[in-house]
């Protein structure tokens, strides 16, 4: 099994692995962008490199390599990209706005590109988990951002293998989760962004059971 590692927060990533591939002869049928972190708590006191970090891992990385796999999959005639959103990309999420943000454009662009690649044998699928038993609140350093009931990563990857297969555009792993999905959008913006408020707001009281580590920023 070939192994690539490669730092995603660095400009030129998706560059350096498609090099790889290539000077491997390796072609790749299925692009699964799951890489990423998070950070949270009041935007002034969020480290704006770390912050910028997250960005160039949780978006750039993910069209820069969608970009650089997927004309190789046109060719092929077949292909799939499976990208790892979340439910906090259906709203605003105050003291999660980069965070947040950057999940409702994995989404968007993951709609976006479904329906490009509609006919052209490349399926485009976003799954949109809530808190999922992984290291991902380990690295963010507080548990208090988890909003819903936590799952399993086994959950998660059935349910998102099975809307790639089916040609669904998304999916949102779990009942409360789809259903809250589906109610979201239909609220004013606003009043959205007023309710995660009350929310998200636990996250600025101190976790003293987790300390911060650094990011995990390799994909292999």
């Amino acid at each position: 099994m070939t192994r690539l590692v490669q730092d995603l927060t660095a400009p030129d990533a998706a560059r350096r692995i498609a090099d790889a591939l290539i000077e491997r002869r390796i072609s790749v049928g299925v692009l699964v962008n799951n890489a990423g972190f998070g950070t949270c708590g009041r935007f002034e006191e969020i480290d704006a490199r770390r912050e910028h970090d997250q960005l160039m891992v949780n978006v750039v990385a993910l069209v820069d390599l969608t970009h650089a796999l997927l004309p190789g999959m046109l060719a092929q005639g077949s292909g799939a990209v499976l990208n790892v959103g979340s439910t906090a990309g259906y709203q605003p999420g105050p003291y999660f706005a980069a965070y947040s943000a950057a999940k409702t454009f994995v989404l968007n662009f993951s709609l976006a590109l479904h329906q490009e690649y509609r006919g052209r044998g490349i399926r485009v699928t976003a799954v949109c988990p809530g808190p999922v038993e992984t290291a991902f609140f380990e690295t963010l350093g507080t548990r208090r951002a988890a909003i819903g009931s936590f799952t399993t990563p086994e959950r998660v990857v059935r349910a998102a293998l099975r809307a790639l297969a089916a040609g669904r555009a998304y999916v949102t792993p779990g009942l409360g989760n789809a259903l809250s999905a589906q109610l979201t959008p239909r609220r004013p913006r606003t009043l959205v962004a007023a309710i995660a408020k009350r929310v998200t707001r636990g996250v600025l009281v101190p976790d003293t059971d987790h300390a911060a580590p650094a990011p995990e920023r390799t994909a292999a």
